[in-house]
């Protein structure tokens, strides 16, 4: 009797360790992962994304600050071109929006000589 009674006990504990890593492997696959980090839900956040406002931009109320021609008269605005570059910072996405004004001279264009445009180089 007492042999059968060692038997058991030692298939009780067989069957505890085997439970006991059943669980381990049921957590390791189903339970939560330990590279996770609180600011991942934030990472595509698109609606506290700020917008920086362009430095260089001339408005209607500073003419004087418009380019002159070589025929002296005041370049007048005939357009702009813009171009975007995406940059990718961990944990963060900005879009970088250049804004190139074209400039062209209305003298020369009345007068029938060549239209000099005037732009900035691309960044």
């Amino acid at each position: 009797m007492r042999l059968k009674d060692a038997e058991i006990a030692e298939l009780k504990q067989s069957v505890q360790r085997l439970l006991e890593q059943f669980r381990l492997a049921q957590q390791k696959r189903f339970g939560m992962s330990s590279e996770r980090h609180d600011y991942q839900g934030e990472l595509f956040n698109e609606a506290e994304v700020t917008i920086d406002e362009p430095a260089g931009l001339i408005t209607h109320d500073d003419v004087s600050a418009l380019p002159k021609d070589c025929c002296g008269y005041q370049l007048v605005l005939m357009g702009q071109d813009s171009s975007e570059k995406l940059q990718f910072i961990p944990a963060q996405i900005k879009v970088i929006e250049h804004i190139r004004l074209k400039y062209s001279c209305n003298q020369c264009e009345t007068q029938g000589t060549q239209a000099n445009i005037k732009q900035a180089p691309v960044p």
